[in-house]
């Protein structure tokens, strides 16, 4: 009973995730549980081992994901997010756009901890508003956090698309709506909780003209990637390349970039993903999934919801969600850009609303905000994204 197969291995992923294992190690697990429980014979693992490792997707996809990581550490280090933060300042009339622009912006920037880099600009700008420490929590990881739908240098968009084998570009422009919904959604409540502040000064053209240039990275991988359609590697290797002949990042800041882009567990998680994906396709269980689950009653949507919301909750972390939930859902994902919408958005809830989310908990601790009035603001917020999330998908799908 392969339905009933597969929620034993969960239960035993579920169990070590509420105790904190690392992520390549609960995959790792699993996939050795899904292998007893249903009796892949050895040489089926070793062949899948040998693909999830060596194979070209894998590779690629550690390419990928090493060259976003770095990416953002060579903006940092050559001097760019400086001048951006500088042609920010001052552009903005109504001080509350001001407020929130540095979180979205950098949000578009692959940086770990983004949310840290702009949390100080948010609350500098945040002080003529008067905000609330719960308020500058919340905005400033709202709306770093508006972008992870679809825009293609998130890592958890790139895993799902090397699990699914669906591009990159097709995810993405799928998911744009919840993009569009989210700062909907945070731009009403910024509307409604804040006085309007108003600058007392003439904008210029030229910091304007100024701001509109500084976004030229943002521009090109949007362009290459998006629609031109052009390989993620071969467009983010470009762009790499441009800010360090721009900015002039000497090669030892390149060469310190490249060094902390990589990262033994990140690529552990990786390896262990395709790994376990592989071991699925090669053994050829997920194919009889679907059929028995539809036999046992069960709707589709239900799993698609569950697993992806459970795991993204207890880890706060977008790989798990789609490492763990991903190869599992396959049977039901296939390349249905639908599918993969709902799993993906399903997970993104429980990332947004965990306590275990890495983001939420260091912005928190930086603005010393009360957890309950925080989770006030945020629970409401993340219901409604999620309910006009189905009654899209409702209206103009299913």
């Amino acid at each position: 009973m392969v339905t009933l197969k597969f929620g034993i291995a969960f239960i035993f992923a579920i169990i070590l995730l509420v105790l904190r294992q690392d992520i390549w190690l609960v995959i790792a697990v699993l996939s050795l549980i899904v292998a007893l429980l249903f009796k892949i014979p050895i040489d089926v693992v070793l062949q899948a081992f040998r693909e999830g490792i060596l194979g070209r997707s894998t590779v690629r996809l550690i390419l990928a994901v090493w060259l976003i990581i770095s990416f953002g550490e060579v903006l940092y280090r050559s001097g760019y997010l400086t001048r951006f933060v500088s042609s920010v300042e001052g552009i903005f009339r109504d001080q509350r756009l001001a407020f929130i622009m540095p979180s979205a912006i950098i949000g578009l920037l692959p940086m770990p901890s983004g949310a840290m880099l702009s949390a100080p600009l948010a609350e500098e700008i945040g002080k003529k508003l008067n905000v609330s420490r719960e308020e500058l929590t919340f905005f400033n990881y709202w709306f770093r956090h508006i972008w992870e739908y679809s825009w293609p240098l998130y890592p958890g968009l790139i895993l799902a698309s090397a699990i699914t084998g669906v591009p990159v570009w097709k995810i993405g422009l799928r998911q744009v709506p919840m993009v569009l919904v989210a700062v909907l959604i945070g731009i009403f409540l910024l509307m409604r909780r804040i006085p309007s502040v108003r600058e007392v000064g003439e904008i210029s053209v030229w910091k304007i003209l100024d701001f509109v240039v500084v976004l030229w990275p943002i521009y090109v991988i949007v362009t290459l990637v998006m629609i031109l359609r052009l390989d993620l590697i071969y467009g983010l290797s470009a762009v790499f390349l441009l800010v360090v002949l721009i900015y002039r990042a000497s090669l030892r800041d390149v060469l310190a970039s490249l060094k902390k882009g990589f990262s033994w567990k990140i690529f552990l998680i990786l390896v262990s993903v395709m790994v376990f994906k592989s071991e699925l396709e090669v053994s050829g269980v997920m194919e009889h999934l679907p059929g028995e689950m539809v036999r046992w009653g069960f709707s589709p949507v239900v799993p698609l919801v569950l697993i992806p919301f459970l795991v993204g909750f207890l880890t706060g972390v977008n790989s798990a969600y789609i490492g763990v939930g991903f190869p599992v859902l396959m049977g039901i994902l296939g390349e249905n850009l639908d599918m993969i919408f709902i799993a993906y958005v399903s997970g993104f809830m429980g990332v947004l609303l965990s306590p275990a989310h890495l983001c939420l908990a260091v912005t928190k601790t930086y603005f010393r905000a009360d957890t309950a009035k925080l989770y006030r603001m945020l629970f409401p917020s993340v219901l409604a994204l999620y309910s006009l999330f189905w009654l899209y998908m409702w209206i103009f799908r299913l």
